[in-house]
């Protein structure tokens, strides 16, 4: 009777295995998705919306945005390009935070859609650095600047980056009783 040599058997199985180790598997999806002719194609549509819309910030309860708080004034001086020193926010396409240099400036969006960041350094620069906190109108009030990267009770992780912010909603801010 032979006897069976089991070391022999082990190296075979691990040479085997040394074999298809090195070989490079890919995985995908064409099993979920393969078409043949009688199949009927997946209908999938993967939707993100990067608008300029959801980067506008959630505004306080009290603030009604259909009442205009635009200050009634005979020559309209922006606050933002003139450091403080205006009388109101007036940029249609409102304003946005830009950060440089740990340093955090108001600036306007520009016709395109895209903060303004050529006037940050005669723009409005906040009042203490780190922080977006601005001192208009005897008024001092930080304003988030970014959105934050936790996670809200319903699992969700608001990555929106700068906020932008309403002329009107900035007014209503600083310039209303």
């Amino acid at each position: 009777m032979k006897r069976i040599n089991y070391s022999r058997i082990i190296s075979v199985f691990v040479s085997l295995l040394f074999v298809f180790a090195g070989q490079t598997v890919f995985g995908d999806d064409t099993c979920v998705f393969m078409v043949t002719a009688d199949d009927v194609p997946p209908n999938i549509t993967i939707l993100l919306d990067n608008g300029v819309e959801m980067k506008q910030v959630i505004t306080h309860p009290a603030y009604d945005s259909s009442i205009d708080y635009t200050p009634n004034v005979a020559t309209p001086i922006d606050i933002v390009p003139n450091g403080a020193s205006g009388n109101g926010f007036f940029n249609e396409n409102g304003y946005g935070i830009y950060e440089t240099a740990n340093k955090y400036y108001l600036t306007p969006v520009g016709a395109d859609m895209q903060l303004n960041t050529a006037v940050r350094l005669e723009g409005l620069a906040a009042a203490v650095p780190k922080t977006s906190t601005w001192t208009i109108n005897g008024k001092t009030i930080t304003l988030p600047s970014e959105a934050s990267s936790t996670t809200d009770g319903n699992g969700i992780i608001d990555n929106a980056g700068a906020f932008r912010y309403s002329k009107n909603y900035l007014n209503w801010l600083f310039f209303s009783g």
